[in-house]
């Protein structure tokens, strides 16, 4: 506040704002990643919330180099949990239990490998990961990040 001697006016003498923050990195991280999947099963992207909290995944962003996929308002992941994004629901034949899936398409995703970034709402770059056939994936099972508390390389 800066004081003007004779101002009339002190209504006027201070300004209020909203400065919207995003998540601190890798508070919600890529886990897991099916890239080539075997017919008839679909690519599929699999997130964790290292969180305390629960975090609002609606307006984050999952792009490749193939393109960007925009997550739907609602979704959203709880502390500690895990969120699959599948275009249809084949992924949940191969997880032994029940999953927190959101049927949404994911960019597409380079079979001779490329990379991933999860952006927050605000465009806050969260984490990324490099995927390569050399990694395993090319034979029809996913990639599983192996500590997701450490960076994804």
């Amino acid at each position: 506040v800066v004081h003007c001697p004779g101002d009339e006016r002190g209504e006027n003498n201070s300004k209020s704002f909203t400065l919207d923050v995003g998540l601190p990195a890798s508070t919600v991280v890529i886990n897991e990643v099916m890239y080539d999947p075997k017919s008839p099963q679909s690519e599929w992207v699999e997130l964790y919330n290292t969180s305390a909290a629960a975090v609002d995944l609606s307006s984050f962003r999952i792009v490749s180099h193939g393109g960007s996929s925009k997550i739907r308002t609602g979704s959203l992941v709880l502390p500690g949990g895990f969120v699959v994004f599948c275009k249809d629901s084949s992924v949940a034949r191969l997880h032994g239990g029940p999953i927190n899936l959101f049927i949404q398409t994911v960019p597409s995703l380079n079979n001779a490998g490329g990379g991933l970034g999860l952006y927050d709402n605000l465009g806050n770059l969260l984490d990324t990961i490099d995927y390569r056939p050399s990694y395993g994936g090319d034979t029809g099972r996913y990639l599983d990040r192996i500590d997701y508390l450490d960076a994804s390389d």
